[in-house]
C-alpha cells in the first residue's frame, strides 16, 4: 500500500508502506534504580524512516509526551506525588511516521521512591554550593531551597538539613 496525499489541486507527495515498527529503550534510569527527586528520563528510539512522538507513562496511567533533545528523547519527572517506599513502574512507546501509524512499546522498568531524610550541604562564596545551585554568596538561597525540595522528613524522623560555610 502506498499513500497519495492530495491537497486538492493534484498529487504532491507519497508515504511509503511501513510495516517496520520503532526500537525503543529506556536508557536512563536503570531498572531497580532508587529515585530521590527530580529527574529526567532518557530514551532512545529509532525507526527505519522515522520517530514522529515518544510518550511515557507510569504505573499504566496517562501517556505524557516527551520532547526530543540531541540524539534522544526526554522526559522531565518529578516523582513527589508517589510517598516513600513505592515502587514505580516506567514504560515508554514510540510511533513512527508511516500511514498505518506503527507503535512499540518498551518493557517496563521499576525504580523506588526514597526521600532523603538528612542532607549535609556546603555555600562557597567563591566556588559555588555543593549542587551549584547558588554560584556566590548571593545566590545561597538557591543551594538553601534546592536542598529543602531534596529531604522528607516524617513527625517520627524529622528532616534536618546542616548548611555551613563552604571550605
Amino acid at each position: 500500500l502506498v499513500l497519495w496525499i492530495n491537497n486538492g489541486e493534484g498529487i504532491f507527495g507519497y508515504l511509503p508502506d511501513d510495516n517496520t515498527p520503532p526500537e525503543i529503550e529506556i536508557l536512563s534510569p536503570e531498572e531497580g534504580a532508587i529515585i530521590y527527586s527530580p529527574t529526567t528520563i532518557i530514551i532512545s528510539a529509532n525507526d527505519d524512516n522515522s520517530v514522529d512522538r515518544v510518550q511515557i507513562r507510569f504505573n499504566n496511567g496517562p501517556w505524557n509526551y516527551c520532547t526530543f533533545h540531541q540524539s534522544n528523547w526526554q522526559y522531565y519527572w518529578d516523582p513527589s506525588a508517589y510517598s516513600e517506599g513505592t515502587t514505580v513502574t516506567i514504560d515508554a512507546k514510540a510511533t513512527d511516521r508511516s500511514p498505518n501509524a506503527n507503535s512499540t512499546i518498551t518493557e517496563p522498568i521499576k525504580v523506588t521512591i526514597s526521600r532523603w531524610t538528612s542532607l549535609e550541604c556546603y555555600v562557597d562564596a567563591e566556588n559555588g554550593s555543593d549542587f551549584d545551585k547558588g554560584t556566590s554568596k548571593d545566590e545561597a538561597w538557591k543551594t538553601i531551597t534546592y536542598a529543602l525540595t531534596m529531604v522528607n522528613g516524617t513527625e517520627e524522623e524529622p528532616a534536618t538539613i546542616h548548611i555551613a560555610e563552604g571550605e
